[in-house]
């Protein structure tokens, strides 16, 4: 196997991704839309990707704007745009043979059940979460912390036992294998982090343009109040597919080896995550245009599906829907979206068993 890697984005995850794999001496391509090049234009005019905090240095990785390019240069593929720009990516890798080609996911937010549709690959493999917690802002990405290990699944193919111990290599991290891609999905804690903590702070973000902690100070009592809650639905839906998810703050403490009491805890004192400020600048961040109609609907649709009442999930869902004139329980991520409408909850959760 040579060591060569594509990524697909070239945003916080993507830049992040790409300074760590250079760093192991892994040769990158990095992609981006056209229309979302402005990283990659600022790379080619320093000449490279500089890179600070837990990865210090600057980086060359190649560059394109042109898929074929991203699909030519290597088998392995990892796609770390967020959850909103899946479909365009995959409606562009879908003219492609991918025959013998790996799609690694970043975070997943149930990639594989739409992915499977439209993609005829060797395997695709999709994450609970992004290894980083970083910003990038022209060519310079600060990295301020790596989770200490990564969740995942896996659709089937031949020697996974082999592909597995690559892609933990790729990863530089011990990578936990999970035996249903719904597992991954309902540990996908963004959903609990993120949108209720920057609804809740909607008049802060609009008056001062997110120049606040979020986690230390937009995550007051009443905030975690709200968190805990969407928390204990999350886990109420996942033990009705069978599964027994962790609590937010377990899958937190796991991540990063650390024992925070709790979610107020650990939003107070989380060294990594009040390193910078790390609150959206307006109400268009992917804390909400991501997390709720990629994360929140999903796991909504699935919990009505059981007859699970999930109050709290379906009020931040309804309140962004009133913020930004938009159906999300309709445009989001429903099960009709996901190819799973018309099914029996034995029949989901056999599917999302038959892709590991």
């Amino acid at each position: 196997m040579n060591n060569r890697v594509t990524v697909i984005g070239s945003g916080h995850c993507g830049c992040a991704l790409t300074v760590d794999l250079l760093s192991r001496d892994w040769q990158v391509l990095l992609y981006s839309h056209p229309d979302h090049s402005k990283t990659l234009n600022m790379i080619g005019k320093n000449g490279f990707l500089r890179s600070s905090g837990l990865i210090n240095g600057d980086f060359s990785p190649l560059t394109s704007t042109v898929i074929a390019e991203a699909v030519d240069f290597s088998r392995f593929i990892f796609i770390t745009v967020p959850a909103y720009g899946h479909w365009d990516i995959i409606k562009k890798l879908k003219s492609f043979d991918l025959s013998e080609h790996i799609i690694i996911c970043l975070t997943g937010n149930f990639f594989s059940f739409i992915a499977r549709h439209h993609l005829k690959v060797s395997a695709i493999i999709e994450t609970s979460s992004s290894p980083y917690a970083s910003r990038v802002e022209d060519a310079l990405v600060k990295i301020m912390a790596t989770k200490q290990k990564m969740s995942a699944s896996l659709l089937t193919v031949s020697n996974n036992q082999i592909l597995r111990k690559i892609i933990t290599r790729m990863m530089g991290m011990p990578v936990e294998w999970h035996d249903s891609t719904l597992d991954i999905s309902f540990s996908c804690i963004t959903g609990i982090m993120h949108p209720a903590a920057a609804l809740m702070n909607a008049g802060w973000i609009e008056s001062t343009h997110g120049d606040f902690y979020f986690y230390a100070q937009g995550m007051s009592d009443s905030v975690v109040s709200v968190m805990s809650e969407l928390d204990g639905e999350r886990i109420a839906i996942a033990e009705a597919y069978g599964l027994k998810v962790p609590s937010a703050i377990d899958i937190l403490n796991d991540y990063y080896e650390s024992d925070f009491d709790d979610l107020s805890d650990f939003a107070k004192n989380s060294h990594n995550h009040n390193a910078a400020k790390m609150s959206p600048c307006d109400l268009n961040h992917r804390f909400i245009t991501q997390d709720i109609p990629y994360v929140l609907v999903p796991w909504f649709s699935l919990g009505r599906k059981t007859n699970i009442n999930t109050p709290a999930i379906e009020s931040l869902i309804r309140i962004s829907s009133i913020i930004h004139r938009k159906n999300y329980i309709s445009e989001g991520l429903n099960l009709k979206r996901m190819g799973l409408d018309g099914m029996t909850k034995q029949e989901i959760m056999a599917l999302s068993l038959s892709l590991v």
